[in-house]
């Protein structure tokens, strides 16, 4: 129950913050940083065995939800680069992430995808960014930099979010609390 506020609280703080500011490249820079040095301090804990862990047949399991993790960046600068989602690139992704070992590759990866998320952001003009697209064909266009905030940036909150209940209530991490989750770093004794 704890874990499901902590989730609900989490979440509105990503949603308010992100709505009620008005984001430059260095904001979505330093937030997407943050987020990936929060999971990669929890990706730390993680073992081995771990991996293996769902909570249920119906839900990916921690390896499979660090694969993805470890892709989803890349695959939106891809696609919007593009200006369209591709479902062979986003094949080809999948199946080279589920090569990689979790455990040993997914901190490079993960260092590999903000590199290119910076690059990609800082590569682009303040009208590039705001362009339109309609990225998965659904006649719903959005600007890029609305894309990069929405998917990019708060997937990483939430993805880090299921994460960190896996560990804590999956996996009887209890020790885990708000500090690994919100600031990435174990608390202060």
């Amino acid at each position: 129950m704890q874990a499901e506020w902590l989730s609900i609280i989490y979440i509105a703080y990503i949603l308010h913050s992100s709505f009620n500011h008005m984001y430059t490249k260095k904001d979505m820079i330093a937030h997407i940083t943050h987020e990936t040095n929060i999971i990669k301090h929890l990706h730390e804990k993680i073992q081995k065995e771990d991996l293996s862990y769902k909570p249920n047949d119906h839900q990916w399991s921690m390896e499979w939800l660090l694969q993805h993790l470890s892709r989803m960046t890349t695959l939106l600068i891809n696609f919007l680069q593009n200006k369209a989602y591709d479902p062979v690139i986003a094949k080809e992704l999948r199946i080279t992430s589920e090569s990689q070992d979790m455990i040993k590759d997914f901190p490079w990866l993960m260092d590999k995808q903000l590199n290119a998320f910076s690059s990609y952001i800082e590569s682009l003009s303040d009208e590039e960014l705001d362009e339109e697209i309609d990225l998965f064909g659904m006649n719903q266009p959005q600007s890029i930099k609305s894309y990069l905030l929405h998917i990019g940036i708060k997937n990483y909150a939430s993805y880090g979010m299921q994460l960190f209940q896996y560990m804590k209530q999956g996996r009887e991490m209890y020790h885990l609390n708000t500090s690994n989750l919100w600031r990435g770093k174990d608390a202060e004794k």
